[in-house]
């Protein structure tokens, strides 16, 4: 149905409904009218009864004739609606023509283009071909890269752990070096945490064992017996040789001989006791000559001088061999130079002397170290870790 068709159809509706309305109001004022009439003559009441009447009909008028035009509003306004409406949807429709019609033309285009340059696409499909190919060979390249890397990674730090290890157990066997063996085997065990494998437990059990034993060896101050050797050696010079000077007389003694001679002094040569004491003063004077002691053990001969310088030598050379046999770990040698030395000083040397006794102590505290204590066999971290690096392949 056209629009114009449903505006006429519209109107039409609108009038006749218009009419009915007027007709229905004229036939009341109509009927109010004529009863109005009719009753007049029956008293005052019934006008006003009449009168009542025809204002509720005019009122009914007035109410039908508002909404008649309310609805003629709302009819207006719907035609306006659908009017919008009608003419948005015929413009959609001419736009999706158009589109339809564009899109038709682009697609003839490029059929037409793809008919003509069918090589050129050919080529172009091959070249993505290829370009697919050689993205997944370097996807797989990298892949394996990776692997290879993580893996070797691996196997790098494994083999650090595995010199570390055989560092340490060869500064046990050969030098003996406790310390720099210790450090050797905590920088392998921290190696073995990194990797974070559980599998590598048996070898970290193996390691802290081997550092257990390391602890339990009693370390040898090296540096402080070569300073204790090199201050006796510096001392020997200040020993007192044995009987090597005479002790002075007693007090007593020479108080007697000073009072003899204070006697003599005071004698007058010219009396005759003067002369009577002259033996006496004599026998005083031989006396002093000779000193006689009451000894408990044998007198050593005293040391001539040359023997002394050579005593002092020979002291000497034996504390630098016990220097060079602390250095070498000859406990042999060590052990038999330093009792020379120790015989040596006890024999020849005054044992009262505070100097003596300072060598002696020294000596015997350098006696009783063992400079060559036994080493652990801390092998057992070598073949755990070549079990774990055969498990791990």
């Amino acid at each position: 149905m056209s629009k114009a068709n449903k505006e006429q159809q519209e109107s039409t509706g609108s009038a006749v409904e218009s009419d009915d309305i007027h007709g229905a109001v004229s036939d009341t004022e109509a009927i109010v009218v004529d009863e109005v009439a009719a009753q007049s003559s029956g008293g005052g009441a019934a006008f006003w009864l009449a009168l009542l009447s025809l204002l509720l009909s005019a009122a009914l008028g007035g109410a039908a004739y508002y909404f008649w035009t309310l609805q003629q509003q709302v009819q207006q306004t719907q035609s306006k609606l659908q009017s919008g409406q009608d003419t948005l949807l015929s413009n959609v429709n001419s736009r999706m023509s158009e589109v339809g019609s564009t899109v038709s033309q682009i697609r003839t285009g490029f059929d037409e283009m793809k008919m003509g340059d069918q090589d050129v696409f050919e080529q172009f499909e091959q070249r993505l071909n290829h370009l697919n190919t050689q993205q997944q060979g370097q996807t797989e390249q990298v892949a394996s890269l990776s692997s290879l890397v993580s893996r070797g990674t691996q196997e790098w730090s494994l083999a650090e752990i595995t010199y570390l290890t055989r560092l340490a157990n060869q500064r046990v066997q050969l030098h003996r070096d406790t310390g720099s063996a210790m450090i050797a085997l905590k920088n392998a065990d921290e190696q073995l945490a990194n990797l974070a494998d559980p599998r590598s437990t048996a070898v970290r059990e193996q390691l802290a064992r081997d550092m257990a034993s390391l602890k339990s060896v009693l370390s040898v101050d090296m540096t402080g017996m070569v300073s204790t050797l090199g201050a006796l050696l510096e001392g020997v010079g200040q020993l007192p040789v044995k009987n090597n000077h005479l002790k002075p007389a007693s007090v007593n003694a020479s108080e007697a001989s000073v009072s003899d001679k204070t006697e003599v002094t005071a004698l007058d040569w010219r009396s005759a006791e003067a002369w009577k004491a002259i033996p006496g003063v004599m026998w005083n004077a031989i006396r002093e000559l000779v000193t006689l002691r009451e000894l408990d053990a044998p007198v050593a001969p005293m040391l001539p001088a040359d023997k002394e310088y050579f005593l002092r030598q020979n002291l000497r050379l034996q504390f630098e061999a016990t220097r060079l046999a602390l250095l070498r770990e000859d406990t042999d040698f060590y052990l038999q130079s330093l009792t020379n030395a120790k015989e040596w000083t006890r024999q020849y040397f005054n044992e009262e002397d505070p100097r003596v006794v300072a060598s002696l102590e020294s000596l015997d505290e350098l006696l009783s170290v063992n400079i060559k204590p036994e080493m652990p066999d801390i092998s057992g971290s070598l073949r755990a870790l070549q079990q774990y690096k055969d498990l791990a392949r």
